[in-house]
């Protein structure tokens, strides 16, 4: 173990670098190790700063990124923030699915929305229309279904219902209609979110008209 102990009420560390003086040269890492059962050190998690533009004299703008290590790999990027304040996580997941071409949905029942525009991680299945939530965390969901007539419909979470919504009107054959549902929801990791429809007229526009889609939040 390393204690440093200063006098100042600010302490700062200073890591010099003598890389070359151009955008995306590194400017230091900060790297966690532990040994294995063979007394080898293995990497867990990295912090490295990056020139993150043209320096120009006395100004080098710099960005962080922050590295873990899944089983047998070297660390990765997990997260940026850049020299704007722009935080970014490429592993964050998230999805958006329409119908398939030429599908609609004409009953009542579990939709399968066969078309991935988005799928951040593959978590979304097309094949039967579950989002697998990979962590537990909050999650944002929405879809809209476009239907002649009346439409019902939830958004669920392992067979649950957690946000419902529908269009009903006096009369039948008034027209198409659009209806959002939109929620956020705790799950665990393995748990997973569908769009079940409870009473349908008619049935809905095909393809682009119908979705579904939600992110990690939290």
């Amino acid at each position: 173990s390393l204690k440093i102990e200063c006098t100042d009420d600010y302490p700062i560390i200073f890591i010099d670098s003598n890389a070359a003086y151009a955008n995306n040269s590194g400017a230091g890492v900060i790297t966690w190790s532990v040994k294995d059962s063979s007394g080898d050190y293995c990497n867990t998690a990295s912090v490295r700063s990056l020139i993150d533009d043209t320096p120009s004299n006395d100004s080098a703008p710099g960005r962080l990124e922050f590295m873990t290590t899944t089983s047998g790999t070297t660390p990765t990027t997990k997260m940026t923030i850049s020299s704007e304040g722009y935080v970014t996580k490429p592993s964050q997941p998230y999805f958006k699915a329409n119908l398939a071409n030429g599908v609609r949905i004409t009953g009542t029942g579990y939709v399968v929305f066969g078309s991935a525009v988005h799928n951040n991680g593959s978590h979304y299945n097309t094949s039967d229309g579950k989002f697998t939530a990979p962590v537990t965390g909050l999650y944002w969901f929405s879809s809209r279904i476009n239907a002649y007539d009346r439409i019902d419909f939830q958004i669920r979470v392992n067979g649950s219902e957690v946000e419902r919504g529908q269009y009903n009107t006096d009369s039948d054959n008034v027209g198409w209609w659009s209806n959002q549902l939109t929620t956020l929801a705790f799950m665990t990791a393995g748990q997973y979110a569908q769009v079940y429809v409870t009473n349908l007229d008619q049935n809905s526009d095909p393809d682009l008209w119908c979705s579904f889609m939600g992110y990690l939040v939290c």
